[in-house]
């Protein structure tokens, strides 16, 4: 690799200044569009003396975007320099999945009240990383802090890898974390209630069972279309939150039960869409099936989940059902299984030891 300044000589006696570069086993000419005349006088000397700094100044520049390329280095003068557009670009990616969006949106609101509506990234090193996560921490809930820092430290490695920036400041700053929280679920006696009992809206009845036997999120239970279900019993499809990666899933007979005759292959399996008013009519199913419990679309998932591992399914494997990245993610859910172990147990009566001779 290799850049140089060269001339060839005119038969006037002038020079074509121009670059000679070698790259990648190949060379290539670029001739300057001015000529170095060698005039004697003053007026020509001086031209002369201009062109050829303009000359040697762009053989350091050439050479230095050489260099860039082979060690990844980067032109900050050709990449963007304001962090909060470049987070809203990278959010506005993930505009298909309104959930997943709505927190990207959140965590730019945030970020703009923090740095008071104005961020370069320049101004983005790991003292700010770090008090952009006590900020967090301080005015919003832990799961919403862990959220938001989340999608902060991924847009920070978004533009590392896009060469914006030279290293990434958050690299070694750890994340918040979730809360534990009481992830409500269903037994299969409540399950089998929510089946006799009668929805407004028979549609959201199939989609909350469907979930409850397959563990698919809300976003992809109304994703999903007639050619997504192959071999006549598994579904094979790509989540809207994870788009990288397909989840192939078997299903059992009751799941096939509720989805019924197929359809056109490209017709969704459920018509239905997200509301306030559907989300009060799950509510109304549950008080009618005579479930007291605060019930959301979600907790369908959670009890698909708890089902399988009441029943011995191995928790590896509910892992990949769910698509989970990370087995700690699947893990909550052995927690739940354990509590209600022990809650059987200790629903066994009690009887009295007086007359027993206990071993001491």
């Amino acid at each position: 690799m290799g850049v140089a300044l060269r001339a060839k000589k005119t038969k006037e006696g002038k020079e074509k200044l121009y670059l000679d570069i070698y790259h990648n086993g190949k060379r290539e000419t670029k001739f300057f569009p001015f000529t170095i005349t060698n005039g004697k006088d003053a007026i020509s000397k001086k031209e002369d003396k201009e062109n050829r700094k303009i000359a040697e100044a762009a053989r350091l520049k050439v050479e230095q975007q050489l260099v860039n390329d082979q060690y990844g280095l980067i032109d900050l003068k050709s990449k963007p320099t304001d962090f909060l557009s470049y987070f809203l670009e990278i959010a506005e990616e993930k505009k298909a999945s309104k959930g997943n969006y709505s927190v990207w949106v959140s965590a730019i609101k945030q970020l703009k009240t923090y740095s008071k509506g104005s961020l370069q990234f320049s101004h983005v090193d790991k003292k700010f990383v770090e008090g952009f996560k006590a900020y967090l921490t301080k005015e919003v809930g832990q799961n919403s802090a862990d959220s938001y820092f989340n999608k902060f430290k991924a847009t920070l490695r978004r533009a590392f890898e896009d060469r914006i920036i030279f290293e990434n400041p958050a690299f070694r700053v750890k994340g918040i974390g979730q809360a534990e929280t009481n992830r409500e679920y269903l037994t299969i006696d409540e399950v089998q209630n929510l089946a006799n009992a009668k929805c407004e809206t028979e549609e959201l009845k199939r989609a909350f069972l469907f979930s409850c036997y397959t563990g698919l999120r809300w976003s992809d239970v109304v994703s999903i279309q007639w050619k997504d279900i192959v071999d006549g019993d598994n579904l094979n499809f790509r989540p809207v939150k994870t788009t990288n990666k397909f989840i192939h899933l078997p299903l059992n007979q009751t799941a096939l039960n509720i989805l019924g005759q197929p359809s056109e292959p490209q017709k969704k399996i459920f018509n239905i869409k997200y509301s306030a008013h559907n989300n009060m009519r799950l509510l109304q199913w549950c008080l009618r099936a005579g479930i007291t419990k605060h019930i959301t679309f979600h907790c369908a998932r959670h009890t698909f989940a708890t089902l399988a591992l009441t029943n011995g399914a191995d928790l590896y494997v509910i892992q990949k059902l769910l698509g989970h990245s990370h087995i700690k993610t699947t893990a909550i859910y052995a927690k739940i299984v354990d509590i209600k172990k022990k809650e059987a147990v200790n629903m066994i009566p009690a009887i009295s030891l007086v007359n027993l001779n206990l071993a001491k």
